[in-house]
């Protein structure tokens, strides 16, 4: 059995010696499919009738929109 290492103020541990955690997750009801149209660094996504929700309310996804380097105008 491997033992453990203590380097720089770091403690090593064999992988085999860890617990494995339980991972968290959630459930939820299915998205909506969507359709995405991309040039460069401007894209926009938009459900399958190329409609933009303007409540993010109404159908859960807030991921449609119009979007350019990382920002959603």
């Amino acid at each position: 059995m491997a033992e453990i290492l203590e380097l720089d103020g770091r403690t090593f541990v064999p992988a085999e010696q860890l617990a494995i955690p339980e991972w968290s997750y959630v459930t939820g009801k299915r998205l909506q499919p969507t359709l995405t149209l991309k040039d460069d660094d401007l894209f926009i996504i938009t459900d399958t009738l190329g409609n933009i929700s303007g409540d993010a309310s109404e159908d859960g996804n807030t991921s449609l929109g119009l979007f350019c380097r990382d920002t959603r105008f």
